[in-house]
C-alpha cells in the first residue's frame, strides 16, 4: 500500500472518529436535556382582576422568582430566552391597597399560590416562590359614552337603493379604560362589512373593532338597511310663492327648476299637481342675499329623495 493510500485511510478513520464524538456528544446533551433539574425561574406578571372603578389588567415591576422542577430544554429557552410572562387572575379580595399611593395595590404570594401554580406552563413544578409580595399600578377607570360608526360597502342592484339611514342599535357605547386612553377616542367602528347586487333589505350583527387598553358595554351591534325599488322620474315645474303680503309682490329668477325624483316602484303615476315647488316669504327674510331653496309642498308618499336644479332661486321683492 503506497504512502498516499495510507494518508487517504487515516483520514477517514479520524473522520469517522470525530463523527462518533459528535453523535455521543448529542446523545449525552439530549439525555441531559430531557432530565428534571430544580431551579430558580424568573417570570413577568401580568395580573387580571375586577376591582370596581379600576382597570382590569396591569403589570407588576417585580419579578417573580420561583423554586420548581422542569427538563433541561424548559430551563435552557428560560435562560437563553427573552423572559417570560405568567397572567394571574386574582380576586379582589385577594388585593390589598398601599396606605400611601392610591393607586398602588399589592398581593401577597402566599395567598394566591394557587393562582401561581395554574398559570405556570405544564413543563414546570412549583416547589416554592421566593418572591413574597408583587406590587402593582392600578389606575382609575374613566368612561364615556361615544357613537358606533358602521363601516358598510355595499352595491345595489340596477333601481334598487337604501331608503333612510342605517339603523344601529345600540347607536352608541359606553367605553372604559384610563382617561390617558379614551380622551383621544370619539367613536368606535364596526367590522367591514361587504355586500354587492342587493335587492333586499339588510340586516345583521356587527361586531365592533376592538382597542387596546379600552373595554367597550357591548361588543357587537345590530344592524337594519331598508331596501326599495325605486323609479327616478325628471319634471319641470313653476316655483310658486306662498305666505306674500297682499301690499308685496315676488319676481322668482329663474321661475321654474327641474325636480329629479326617486319614489317607491309602483304602477301609480303622480299628477303634475303632486310635485308643487314654493318659495315662502318667511324664508325669504330669513335668507341672505335673497336666495332661498325651494321646497316641496305638501310632498306625497312614496318619494325616497328628490334634487332641484337650480338648487336655489332669486328672489326680488317689490311693492304693488
Amino acid at each position: 500500500m503506497t504512502e498516499q493510500e495510507n494518508n487517504g485511510k487515516d483520514g477517514r478513520e479520524w473522520l469517522i472518529l470525530l463523527l462518533s464524538i459528535i453523535s455521543a456528544l448529542i446523545i449525552w446533551l439530549m439525555h441531559n436535556l430531557s432530565m428534571t433539574y430544580s431551579v430558580f425561574l424568573e417570570y413577568e406578571v401580568e395580573m387580571s382582576t375586577s376591582l370596581q372603578g379600576r382597570v382590569n389588567h396591569s403589570t407588576s415591576e417585580e419579578v417573580l422568582i420561583i423554586r420548581g422542577k422542569a427538563n433541561g430544554y424548559y430551563i435552557l429557552a428560560q435562560r437563553f430566552g427573552k423572559r417570560s410572562k405568567i397572567v394571574l387572575d386574582v380576586l379582589p379580595e385577594d388585593i390589598r391597597q398601599n396606605d400611601q399611593v392610591s393607586d398602588l395595590f399589592y398581593v401577597n404570594t402566599a395567598d394566591i399560590t394557587g393562582n401561581i401554580v395554574g398559570a405556570l406552563d405544564e413543563d414546570v413544578e412549583l416547589e416554592f416562590v421566593v418572591t413574597e409580595r408583587l406590587d402593582f399600578l392600578i389606575s382609575r377607570m374613566e368612561y364615556k359614552r361615544v357613537p358606533i360608526v358602521p363601516r358598510m360597502f355595499i352595491e345595489y342592484s340596477g333601481q334598487y337603493m337604501p331608503v333612510g339611514d342605517i339603523s344601529l342599535k345600540p347607536d352608541s357605547i359606553d367605553i372604559y379604560g384610563e382617561a390617558h386612553y379614551i380622551s383621544v377616542i370619539d367613536s368606535v367602528w364596526t367590522e367591514a362589512f361587504y355586500e354587492t347586487d342587493v335587492k333586499t333589505s339588510l340586516n345583521g350583527i356587527l361586531d365592533i373593532v376592538p382597542q387596546r387598553h379600552i373595554q367597550y358595554s357591548t361588543n357587537s351591534v345590530y344592524y337594519t338597511i331598508d331596501v326599495a325599488r325605486y323609479v327616478e322620474e325628471t319634471v319641470t315645474v313653476k316655483v310658486e310663492t306662498v305666505d306674500l303680503p297682499q301690499e308685496k309682490d315676488m319676481i322668482i329668477l329663474p321661475s321654474t327648476v327641474d325636480v329629479t325624483y326617486r319614489r317607491f316602484f309602483s304602477r301609480v303615476r303622480f299628477d303634475d299637481d303632486d310635485v308643487r315647488f314654493i318659495v315662502k316669504y318667511s324664508d325669504y327674510l330669513q335668507s341672505i342675499n335673497s336666495r332661498v331653496v325651494p321646497v316641496w309642498d305638501n310632498m306625497p308618499q312614496g318619494i325616497i329623495t328628490y334634487e332641484i336644479n337650480p338648487r336655489v332661486v332669486d328672489c326680488i321683492v317689490i311693492d304693488k
